[in-house]
């Protein structure tokens, strides 16, 4: 494989930030959507908040795995900040048996979550997919529906003009009538 087809195929790989201060963590995900020949994934790491939101700021993402004991912090505080600053879905890492939190983070703007324990390739790789597809799907939606915002102003504006034109053409062409009627009594002698 030449050099230009190693670069186009790294550049086709989507980006993986994953927020989480468990090395064992980080080392699974990795090991799970193994950079192989089949390869979609890149992952970086970061160890903390601040870290994640560093790397976020300086870098694109095309998802954020965030791991919700990250920094002992409450977790739906750290995902409505995270939220807040980066524009990637982010999937949420929990613990089992924590359904409630969990659905919580949906509400709160997640695409996903997974429990730590029962990560596998399939689910992981299916689940960072899925997030990206939905995120780049909503982003579309929003921008179609801008558009069509524009779209609808512009034939209002385009309606309002007209409607101010017709009678204003009229009036103007009445108003020269009458001046030149008036100007033709007044130079009478």
């Amino acid at each position: 494989m030449n050099d230009t087809n190693r670069m186009t195929e790294r550049s086709s790989l989507q980006r993986v930030l994953v927020a989480s201060s468990d090395d064992s963590v980080v080392n699974s995900i990795r090991t799970l959507v193994d950079p192989g020949p089949e390869a979609r994934f890149t992952i970086e790491s970061a160890g903390g908040l601040v870290e994640t939101l560093e790397k976020a700021r300086a870098s694109t993402y095309d998802v954020l795995l965030l791991d919700l004991s990250l920094d002992k912090a409450n977790g739906l505080d750290m995902l409505r900040t995270v939220h807040s600053k980066i524009d990637a879905p982010i999937v949420i890492l929990t613990q089992a048996g924590s359904e409630t939190l969990s659905l919580q983070c949906l509400e709160e703007g997640a695409q996903e979550y997974l429990h730590k324990e029962d990560l596998s390739t399939l689910s992981l790789r299916r689940t960072l997919g899925y997030a990206i597809s939905r995120h780049r799907a909503n982003d579309l939606r929003l921008r179609l529906e801008h558009s069509d915002r524009l779209a609808c102003l512009g034939q209002l504006t385009a309606g309002v003009a007209h409607e101010i034109n017709n009678p204003a053409t009229y009036v103007l062409g009445n108003l020269r009538q009458i001046g030149a009627v008036s100007y033709t009594h007044l130079t009478l002698p």
